[in-house]
């Protein structure tokens, strides 16, 4: 049992990982996989225009934990694309840098991060203290 990512969060989270284009699964595929409509998606995440119920919430936060930890793999053949649970999670490791801040002076970190993993803040939302 995965604990229910908190709704702001979430909102943050699902937004950047709509937008990354490199992401990796179709809009719709993620969808399927969370069990709500692509639209819900669209209004509630990018476009905010309904509010976020706790169904939403549960069901999105548990597929995009799935895809995180790389229990979902998204499979193509002849133009068709599907997911498929793995049997084992493959988590998608890269080289990761990026800045942070620490007791106000800005560090460069680098090592290996989750391709998958959008629930770090950019360098901007750490510099307005979000």
């Amino acid at each position: 049992m995965i604990d229910v990512i908190p709704k702001k969060e979430l909102l943050r989270i699902i937004k950047a990982f709509l937008a990354d284009k490199k992401r990796g699964i179709p809009m719709e595929l993620f969808a399927e996989l969370c069990g709500v409509e692509k639209r819900t998606l669209q209004y509630v995440f990018m476009e905010e225009k309904y509010p976020m119920t706790e169904h939403v919430q549960r069901r999105v936060s548990k597929g995009y934990d799935a895809w995180r930890n790389g229990h979902i793999a998204v499979m193509e053949r002849y133009g068709k694309k599907w997911i498929e649970w793995r049997k084992a999670p493959k988590m998608r490791m890269v080289k990761g840098y990026g800045l942070t801040v620490k007791d106000g002076e800005i560090k460069l970190d680098i090592g290996i991060k989750n391709r998958l993993d959008y629930s770090g803040y950019s360098l901007d939302d750490k510099l307005k203290g979000i």
